[in-house]
């Protein structure tokens, strides 16, 4: 998960434009919301929905009643959340349905679903906190720190030791079946990992 934003800015190491490194989800909830009423043309600021971490969503009568495409829309939105402060970029579903999706916007897409998911996945810069908080962190981003996470197993005929390399959580499963002893169930996604 991501480094308390205090400590990142203690240590010298955030790379958030915004001061304390902390971004208000309400308050990019109601920008949403402004913008959307501007490129849809609106009478009124929508209601937007979001998912406590990275995805923003209007829903299906609000994209009824816009007066242009709903990808066209979407679009002028996240052009203009880029502009915000600690805004690295704002992936559109289009975006992340797109075949030129790498990177960042691959690691998003990996946990897209067209049916439940946003219509803008904000992606903030190294070290910034979207929250609902002024304490604690929370996870979500993209970036290293964020992903990689230690897999620890501790127990009988578990050696001490450090085994260095990808895991994944799939991989969890099919190792402890097999220091347990038992077959797991075919088709299994992970792998055994090496312990020592």
């Amino acid at each position: 998960m991501t480094t308390l934003p205090e400590v990142s800015e203690a240590l010298g190491v955030s790379e958030c434009r915004v001061p304390g490194s902390r971004v208000a989800g309400r308050a990019v909830k109601a920008r949403i919301a402004g913008l959307a009423r501007e490129a849809c043309g609106l009478a009124a600021d929508p209601e937007v929905g979001w998912d406590g971490n990275s995805a923003f969503a209007l829903g299906a009568e609000v994209w009824e009643a816009c007066r242009v495409p709903r990808a066209e829309a979407a679009a002028a939105v996240a052009a203009r959340l880029e502009a915000e402060p600690g805004v690295m970029k704002a992936w559109t579903a289009t975006d992340l349905e797109g075949p030129r999706c790498a990177g960042a916007c691959a690691l998003y897409r990996a946990s897209f679903d067209p049916e439940r998911s946003g219509d803008w996945v904000i992606q903030l810069d190294p070290h910034c906190l979207l929250s609902s908080e002024q304490e604690g962190t929370g996870h979500g981003s993209p970036y290293a720190y964020d992903r990689a996470v230690p897999v620890v197993f501790w127990g009988g005929g578990v050696a001490a030791g450090t085994v260095r390399g990808p895991a994944h959580s799939v991989d969890v499963a099919p190792t402890l079946a097999a220091r347990a002893g038992v077959a797991p169930p075919a088709p299994v996604d992970g792998r055994v990992l090496p312990l020592r």
